[in-house]
């Protein structure tokens, strides 16, 4: 038993062919330390080739009725090989069997021909009913570490003269899960390609397009719980093309392999990834603890599941990246927020006192230097909230429409048909007859793209977009018209 693809059903054929190795000449009661079939035999080859009558698979999934082990076991095992010293039964997937099925089979376990062997396999050992477990001797395989399954890569690719680099190897590996049926499979897709030198930009055309670099990269800045680069980045990565289910599939992974070293396990990382990646998990893992990782590997399971009924599939990720920067303040951080009450006292624009003070008590007046330094003040106090206003934008409206056109095609003749309306805070909106604009423009894709061209010209990067629609103001003379025509013909106006 043991997990799909690491060699249980081959194995199974292995030992057929040792049983049954004309050159091995096996016996029932004799021991020997090694049998090693020789693949020259018609034995041999015949099992080789899949065409050996005296060795029968049979695929439990397909066939789960009593009928059928009735059918090709039970009968088919009171005769005598063919051409081999034994009858060899190898039933894959054997849990899927009927209840019946397993009953049926029960007798002919305990009391087998001596011509017989049967060699059960399955993933889910759990299913199968204890009569039949303790009538069977048990072999358990396991996951291939990725170490190993890179070595058996190479074996493959230099009997195949191709280069390929040990970056795609290790996604391959990693990818696998251990299982060695998948590396190979990924491999061959990978070398069906055609190229002689293959590297991390040749295999994405096969692998899923997310690469560890750049979940590292994206881990680095998360830990330094600085969200806004760490979003960038996240949207980055989409516009690259990278599946955000598989990105964060591997995030979730990277965190929890950083999460056993922190805890002492270097064992996890030294099995999964490789040498570059490995160092910097190890450095990782001296900024950051325990508790962060496990709020962040929850966080982002939890996206993943909602990124599936989301509009926008990366809004849950965001919102896990801001409550996870958020959530864990540096205590000079929280020595900065208690102090912005007390800088906003020291003020020329702000009283002292709690009380305002009158001009009865010799209140001195600022002078309208002294007010424009204070503005300038309030906007280094804010630096975050950027002071907009509509005649800056108006003027450089030109300017924002040349860097728009550079972008993108289409937009900047969608946006000449509105209007300026005005700008609220940091926000800048625009003004649309038609509602069909305005759905187009607060589309996620466009407004990104409008606001990081806003954010360039006005030298703000929070700088925020809104399109609105707008009625279109009725000319007085056609009123005028239209009323006249109601009057003399009655209805009313639409």
């Amino acid at each position: 038993m043991g997990p799909r693809g690491v060699g249980k059903t081959t194995t199974a054929r292995l030992i057929a062919k040792a049983f049954n190795c004309q050159k091995v000449q096996y016996q029932a009661g004799t021991s020997r330390d090694i049998i090693e079939p020789c693949n020259v035999c018609s034995s041999c080859v015949a099992i080789t080739g899949g065409h050996a009558l005296d060795v029968m698979e049979i695929d439990a999934a397909s066939n789960t009725g009593v009928d059928h082990v009735r059918e090709h076991i039970i009968d088919a095992i009171r005769f005598i090989p063919h051409a081999s010293s034994f009858k060899v039964f190898i039933i894959d997937e054997v849990h899927m069997l009927s209840s019946s099925a397993f009953n049926a089979l029960l007798k002919t376990l305990e009391e087998p021909p001596a011509h017989a062997v049967f060699i059960l396999a399955t993933t889910e050992i759990h299913k199968i009913p204890e009569t039949i477990i303790s009538r069977c001797q048990r072999f358990d395989f396991k996951r291939v570490p990725a170490k190993e399954l890179v070595e058996r890569l190479q074996i493959l690719i230099k009997e195949e003269q191709v280069e390929v680099s040990d970056e795609v190897l290790y996604e391959i590996a990693r990818h696998s899960d251990g299982c060695v049926r998948d590396a190979e499979s990924l491999l061959g897709q990978i070398l069906a390609i055609g190229e002689k030198t293959i590297g991390l930009k040749e295999a994405s055309l096969v692998l899923p397009a997310s690469n560890m670099l750049l979940v590292v990269d994206f881990a680095k800045v998360l830990l330094q719980k600085d969200a806004r680069e760490a979003i960038r980045l996240l949207n980055t990565y989409i516009d690259q093309g990278v599946e955000l289910s598989h990105f964060l599939e591997d995030l979730t992974a990277f965190l929890r392999t950083l999460l056993f070293v922190c805890l002492g396990g270097i064992e996890a990382a030294q099995e999964t990834f490789q040498e570059e990646v490995q160092k910097q998990i190890v450095l990782l893992s001296q900024t950051t603890d325990s508790g962060f990782l496990t709020e962040a590997i929850e966080r982002f399971l939890e996206s993943r599941r909602l990124m599936k009924t989301d509009k926008i599939p990366q809004v849950s990720a965001e919102i896990a990246i801001m409550r996870l920067c958020v959530s864990q303040h540096t205590p000079h951080e929280q020595k900065k927020s208690l102090d912005i009450p007390s800088a906003l006292e020291s003020q020329s624009f702000l009283p002292v006192n709690k009380s305002a003070p009158s001009l009865s008590d010799n209140a001195v007046l600022s002078s309208p230097q002294e007010n424009k330094e204070m503005i300038q003040t309030d906007k280094t106090i804010f630096d975050t909230v950027p002071v907009l206003n509509l005649e800056e934008v108006k003027e450089k409206w030109p300017q924002i429409f040349e860097r728009l056109q550079e972008k993108h095609a289409s937009l900047p003749l969608v946006l000449k048909a509105g209007e300026l309306k005005n700008v609220q805070g940091n926000e800048v909106r625009v003004g649309f007859e038609y509602t069909f604009h305005v759905e187009m423009l607060n589309d996620h894709k466009h407004k990104h793209v409008i606001e990081d061209v806003l954010g360039s010209v006005l030298g703000s990067s929070s700088v925020r977009f809104s399109a609105i629609h707008q009625k279109v103001e009725a000319d007085p003379e056609t009123d005028q018209v239209v009323s006249k025509l109601l009057d003399a013909f009655g209805g009313s106006a639409i």
